[in-house]
């Protein structure tokens, strides 16, 4: 325990040095740049300064080299000087650039009693500016920089204008930055923050330390014990009773009144709860407006119907407004999954508008006959409306490097547009007698593309469409009556588990009387079974998709697929790759021998009339 504590405190010491040391370094960075900000700002109100005193009307003309200046130059250079010296910066001038090198036209270095005494010819200023200069040139922005001098480190900067004459020329400030009090304030200031931060960082670590500890496993406004903190008191119960509870209309009451209110309820209700439970029950704040009371469970532990029924007798004021408590409950007892109990408790007692419910698996049913009941109602209204429409997605040829059929896939329209994949209502489907329905929708809707476009189009077959001897029958009976179905593929998925093979061999016979091909589906699985499939009339092999996925980084997926390949090859059936999402899993597909792809880099499932585009391409 000691070392354990020891370590904790290294840890936070480090840490906190680390957060000090970034901090001390933040503010340097953070006082620096607002010092040469500053600086900026005085070097632009200079340039400015100078162009509207002299700058266009001294350089509204053509300028070239050996372009003299009259009499007035002394004079420009002196108000130059001086304006240097009343904005305390070292230096302003102005330049043009001619033939890709910089000529200085008038300077004023207040420090400098030279400048303005010549009044011959442009000056070439090639070492001081000309880099920045022809880097500015062609822009309109201020352009700032730094240079390095005998003299010093200087902050510059250059301005293009152009005249009313049309004429360009730039007006340039400087100021010495090595000789700036502020910037060397700001680092000295740092240096000693920085070391003081770091010797008080031993106390303030055992100081902060501790109560961080203590903030992971305790809300903040309540100062309860939070979620995390209940996880772990759990795993120390022998036989815990888990109560959640909810404040009902508590989003409401958040929205009418606002959050301080509703923040104040909070406190209120855990005032109230602490008052009411006995002693040993622990009080838990969880996640919005929920609480948890744990307690071991006893004949003697809480009864829920008097704490419910006690609650909801509370009256809280808060700001001259009387707000009488009202709470559902959900109860759990065990020692595996029971804040997940508790809360589908507390669910099904809001759904059946009881004040409390005691955890029972036949919830999980309840739970999942809802879903049911709400998909079948769905899945039949969309049918009523006509909202159940076929997706085709393409399937790719690699040897002949172009599209040879494509799958059909059922999608349900929802009546705001929303489209929903069979995942969602193929369970509904089968429990509510409808799934045969649209097993038949997805036939006819295969032959209305194999008549339309030409090309052969595949549908899914479960287990029951097959063994169901009258789902079996309709099945046969459609493509008797069709044309084109010797361009149908069934898909017989693999992965429900093909319970009875005569009755799927027999299938597969009647089926290839009228010319009708057929696959495997999701072959690979754990209820693949080589031998049965070896004695199967087949034409495909699916290899399923989440072994094709993780060909490029898993070996052992590569040897099943590898061995399903040999296996096909033997047999000479063809082969198919689902899930070939990428180029770079295409590459690996076409370097094992994979004879067809499918999947989002061949093609995203569509709709008849849009499918068509891809098909009908040159390309594809």
């Amino acid at each position: 325990m000691k070392n354990y504590r020891l370590r904790l405190f290294a840890t936070g010491l480090f840490i906190l040095m680390m957060v000090l040391m970034v901090l001390s370094a933040y503010h340097y960075y953070s006082d620096r740049s607002m010092v040469m900000g500053k600086i900026d700002q005085r070097l632009y109100a200079g340039a400015t300064a100078l162009r509207y005193s002299i700058g266009d009307s001294f350089h509204n003309r053509p300028l070239q080299k050996d372009t003299k200046f009259g009499q007035d130059y002394q004079q420009t250079t002196t108000h130059l000087k001086q304006l240097s010296r009343d904005l305390n910066l070292k230096k302003l001038y102005t330049f043009v650039v001619i033939d890709d090198e910089c000529y200085q036209t008038l300077s004023g270095d207040w420090r400098d009693h030279s400048v303005g005494e010549d009044s011959g010819p442009l000056r070439s200023c090639r070492f001081a500016v000309e880099s920045p200069a022809l880097e500015a040139q062609h822009g309109t922005e201020p352009f700032y920089y730094d240079t390095v001098s005998q003299g010093g480190r200087n902050r510059a900067v250059l301005i293009p204008y152009v005249t009313s004459g049309g004429y360009r020329y730039f007006v340039g400030a400087s100021v010495d930055i090595s000789l700036n009090g502020a910037l060397a304030e700001t680092f000295q200031r740092a240096m000693v923050q920085c070391v003081i931060l770091l010797i008080l960082s031993f106390p303030l670590t055992a100081l902060f330390v501790w109560p961080l500890l203590c903030q992971l496993y305790t809300h903040e406004l309540t100062a309860l014990p939070n979620r995390a903190r209940l996880k772990k008191d759990l795993l120390n119960c022998r036989l815990p009773q888990l109560i959640l509870i909810d404040i009902d209309g508590f989003k409401d009451i958040n929205h009418y009144y606002g959050v301080q209110v509703g923040d104040q309820l909070l406190m209120g209700v855990a005032n109230c709860l602490k008052s009411l439970i006995p002693a040993g029950t622990r009080l838990y704040k969880l996640d919005g407006d929920e609480y948890a009371l744990l307690s071991e469970s006893s004949p003697r532990c809480i009864s829920v119907d008097y704490l419910v029924s006690r609650i909801n007798e509370q009256k809280i004021n808060i700001e001259d407004t009387e707000f009488r408590l009202s709470v559902t409950a959900g109860v759990a007892q065990g020692t595996s999954q029971l804040i997940e109990h508790a809360d589908l408790a507390l669910k099904e007692a809001k759904r059946v508008l009881k004040p409390h419910k005691h955890y029972s698996s036949y919830l999980h049913t309840v739970q999942n006959s809802q879903a049911n009941l709400l998909w079948t109602y769905k899945l039949k209204d969309a049918i009523d409306s006509d909202r159940i429409v076929a997706y085709f997605q393409p399937i790719y040829d690699n040897k002949r490097q172009e599209i040879s059929h494509c799958e059909t896939l059922v999608r349900l329209i929802e009546a705001d547009g929303t489209i929903v994949g069979p995942s969602f209502f193929i369970e509904a489907a089968r429990r509510s007698r409808v799934y045969s329905q649209l097993t038949l929708y997805v036939i006819d809707a295969a032959l209305k593309f194999i008549e339309r476009y030409g090309k052969s189009c595949t549908v899914n077959l479960l287990n029951e469409d097959i063994v169901v001897e009258e789902s079996r029958q309709k099945i046969i009976d459609r493509i008797r009556k069709a044309s084109g179905r010797e361009k149908l593929i069934f898909e017989i998925v693999e992965s429900e588990g093909i319970d009875d093979y005569d009755v799927i061999k027999s299938f597969i016979d009647q089926v290839r009387v009228y010319g009708v091909r057929v696959a495997i589906d999701d072959f690979g699985t754990g209820y693949s079974n080589f031998d049965h499939i070896s004695h199967l009339d087949i034409d495909y092999i699916k290899i399923d998709g989440g072994l094709i996925e993780q060909l490029s980084h898993s070996e052992r997926s590569k040897t099943i697929v590898e061995a399903i390949i040999h296996f096909a090859k033997e047999l000479d059936i063809d082969t198919i790759a689902e899930y070939v999402s990428d180029e770079k899993l295409q590459q690996v597909v076409n370097e094992m021998g994979i004879d067809y792809s499918q999947g989002y880099q061949i093609g995203n499932p569509q709709p008849m009339d849009e499918i068509g585009s891809l098909l009908n391409s040159p390309s594809n």
